[in-house]
């Protein structure tokens, strides 16, 4: 099975990734692109050192610079093709994947690499004939500060400190406040708990406590640990699993995943995105399994359109809906400072959200 996949390089480390290949990956990285400065970046995983030197000689010998981000995130990588003159940049990280993996996500200017421009990065890589020179590497470990000094600026200061006891201390209040309704929050490291675990929790919950859920919420879909030979199918069984709660205990399980990448473009093919470029992604862009869509009930997303940045606001659109419409877009008002979403009628009253539910009415007339 090739580690080349659709949306990114992602592997085992020690077999399928290891120093030769992160080595050689370089060299071909430069060549395919002609690059002349690649920004590159790591996350904290145990294979990462060793495959981050190699892949640093591996670009230098083909003739490019490095600049070296150290150890940070992928949206501080995604930010530095914004920032820095670059003309690639490399995070190495297997994102959500557990710790025995690792992998390579690829820019080619400030756009993330997919589909049939990866398979022509990979026959560069198969053709092992690379360029040759002597790049220098420069370490910006300090850009990460630089970028979170931007968010910063542009959102403004939360209105009151934010410590990690502070969701705790949210619980207790919203209990004190209602002390008729429960809520109950566990927690548990990522990869660590299966629905099966999830399933027997609230078993439990319900004969010794007498706690009935009107209502499961399970953070982030994809940090659930699941089997399957791929990560399609493990995101696919976790979904059909976290249905099935659904249904034994008569409540709602609500979870959130991340969008792929044709999900930021607008390139989805649900009616929302053919309608309506602004009308957020559609359900092909959902996650890396589109099990997780053709499984769930209801689906939403979440955007942001330039508009929304000068008005503080997003757009939450309906992607899915087994139970009513199956399309329509709304505007809700955010609060950065205070990470508060609000309702607000004026927000939909602007030309842009009423082209956008016409556009969605219409199409959903037709089907």
């Amino acid at each position: 099975m090739s580690v080349f996949k659709a949306y990114d390089i992602r592997g085992l480390a020690g077999s399928q990734l290891d120093a030769e290949f992160a080595h050689r990956l370089g060299s071909a990285r430069v060549t395919h692109v002609d690059a002349k400065s690649i920004a590159v970046a790591r996350d904290i995983r145990e294979s990462g050192p060793e495959l981050h030197q190699a892949f640093l000689q591996g670009i230098t010998e083909a003739g490019a610079d490095v600049i070296d981000l150290g150890i940070t995130t992928t949206g501080v990588l995604y930010r530095a093709t914004v920032d820095l003159s670059v003309d690639a940049a490399v995070a190495i990280t297997a994102s959500h994947n557990p710790p025995e993996y690792n992998g390579f996500k690829i820019c080619r200017g400030t756009l993330p690499m997919a589909g049939e421009e990866l398979q022509e990065l990979k026959a560069t890589f198969d053709a092992g004939e690379f360029h040759s020179g002597s790049g220098t590497i420069t370490e910006m470990p300090e850009f990460e500060e630089q970028v979170l000094q931007t968010i910063v600026e542009n959102a403004g200061m939360p209105q009151r400190s934010i410590r990690i006891g502070d969701i705790k201390d949210g619980a207790d209040n919203f209990r004190m406040m209602r002390p008729d309704t429960g809520l109950i929050i566990k927690e548990y490291p990522p990869n660590s708990i299966t629905p099966a675990i999830l399933k027997t929790y609230t078993k439990q919950l319900i004969s010794t406590k007498k706690f009935k859920p009107d209502m499961i919420v399970v953070d982030y879909l994809n940090l659930l640990a699941g089997d399957g030979v791929n990560s399609y199918e493990k995101i696919k069984n976790i979904s059909e699993q976290l249905r099935a709660l659904s249904y034994e205990f008569q409540c709602p399980v609500i979870t959130a995943t991340q969008l792929n990448r044709s999900g930021y473009s607008g390139a989805g093919s649900s009616s929302q995105s053919q309608v309506y470029d602004k009308n957020g992604p559609g359900m092909s862009s959902v996650s890396e399994s589109y099990g997780t869509g053709a499984t769930a009930d209801a689906v939403f997303g979440i955007f942001r359109t330039d508009q929304d940045k000068e008005d503080s606001a997003i757009h939450l659109n309906v992607m899915k809906n087994r139970f009513g419409r199956n399309n329509g877009v709304t505007r809700l008002g955010i609060d950065y400072r205070t990470m508060t979403i609000f309702e607000d009628e004026a927000l939909n009253e602007n030309d842009e959200v009423n082209d956008i539910e016409m556009s969605a009415g219409e199409y959903g007339e037709r089907e």
